[in-house]
């Protein structure tokens, strides 16, 4: 189940939605512990998500 929500938020991310509303309406208990399991499922932070994602939109 964890799985599903970490791939749900993931998409949320990449949409541009704040990283503690994403925590929140995934059910995660703060920001903090979301980026934790967002790390160990992918091995990247939110915010090198966000990072590569605005790089990429300027290229």
């Amino acid at each position: 189940m964890r799985a599903v929500r970490l791939h749900r938020a993931k998409h949320m991310v990449i949409d541009g939605e704040p990283v503690a509303a994403v925590a929140a309406e995934c059910g995660f208990s703060d920001q903090a512990h979301f980026t934790r399991w967002f790390r160990r499922a992918f091995g990247y932070t939110t915010g090198d998500l966000v990072h590569a994602m605005r790089q990429a939109g300027s290229d």
